[in-house]
């Protein structure tokens, strides 16, 4: 994680800065144009940014901060510029009159609730857990998101995608959209043998597959009536699912139930499809909103760069 990566992890960001005005200087790590950041705070970002890692990339096991030495490092390292990245832009939206109202965090906030994990819980909770926070502390973390999101709309407004660069990365980069082949899929994924076999006999009596799904699957893709897209031998599915799936001409569906770790499944093929690549202008407009992203983050980058540049910063941390 190098320098210029901090600006990129602004994307997780942090707790607000602890004022700081009565501590002496061995309470602080650093002083951004006069506005001073306290050591806590310091340490609390660092502890959400290894909460994160641990939570993302370590399977949720404790980094040995023995052993991995230059990981923390460079963790501490990226909490103290996030520290002063938000100092950065906190000043500079004040300096533009962009401020966040509390009910739009309240807004976000309700969003998130309502938004359901992959763990059945709400986002708030999950996210929360998973980065070690409490409520205050994530609310902080909204609110600076939504700053963030307010100047990267001020900043980057100007910036354009040409016809011609999407054209040029489409080119380019052809081979990226290439479309695989093989068969559509769906399934009704159940805990139970019996239920699955009592679904499978419904279906044998005419009833709408889509509408089974939507009834029973415990499958996401209920909502899309069981379907699961294209399916074939690269696709990331287990064995036994895939070997069955794979069986099926188009418009069969398995005779009896296929068991795999996750429950008991009726699958059905739809039609199959020939690898395709796709055309430009089926791709185009995915292509200019990538491209936009990419260059408005790369814009803001840059300007928060040149913030920095220009700023009285003052670093305590070795003191």
């Amino acid at each position: 994680m190098g320098r210029k990566t901090f600006w990129i992890l602004l994307i997780i960001l942090g707790l607000g800065i602890i004022g700081c005005n009565s501590a002496v200087k061995t309470d602080l790590i650093a002083e951004v144009n006069g506005e001073k950041i306290s050591r806590v705070a310091w340490e609390e970002r660092f502890l959400i940014i290894k909460k994160n890692y641990e939570t993302r990339n370590n399977a949720g096991q404790s980094i040995d901060e023995k052993k991995d030495k230059e990981l923390i490092k460079n963790m501490r390292d990226n909490a103290f510029d996030n520290l002063v990245a938000q100092a950065l832009l906190r000043q500079d939206a004040k300096s533009k009159g962009i401020i966040i109202e509390e009910n739009e965090v309240d807004a976000l906030i309700d969003q998130l609730k309502a938004n359901k994990s992959d763990t059945g819980q709400d986002e708030f909770t999950s996210y929360m857990q998973a980065n070690g926070m409490d409520e205050k502390q994530l609310r902080d973390e909204m609110k600076m998101q939504l700053l963030i999101n307010k100047m990267q709309a001020s900043v980057s407004k100007s910036v354009k995608v040409s016809d011609e660069e999407i054209k040029k990365f489409y080119d380019d980069n052809k081979a990226s959209f290439m479309e695989a082949g093989g068969t559509q899929i769906s399934h009704i994924l159940v805990a139970s043998e019996k239920e699955a076999k009592d679904i499978l006999l419904q279906l044998q009596q005419g009833q709408d597959f889509a509408a089974l799904a939507k009834k029973y699957s415990t499958c996401p893709s209920k909502e899309q009536g069981g379907d699961l897209g294209i399916v074939n031998q690269d696709t990331s599915f287990v064995t036994e699912f895939k070997t069955a799936a794979l069986k099926l001409k188009p418009g069969e569906m398995t005779k009896k139930p296929v068991k795999t770790e996750s429950g008991y499944h009726i699958i059905k093929a739809g039609a199959a499809k020939e690898a395709r690549s796709q055309s430009f202008d089926e791709v185009k407009n995915q292509i200019m909103m990538n491209l936009q992203n990419e260059k408005q983050n790369s814009n803001f980058n840059n300007y928060v760069e040149e913030l920095r540049k220009k700023s009285d910063i003052k670093d305590y941390r070795a003191k």
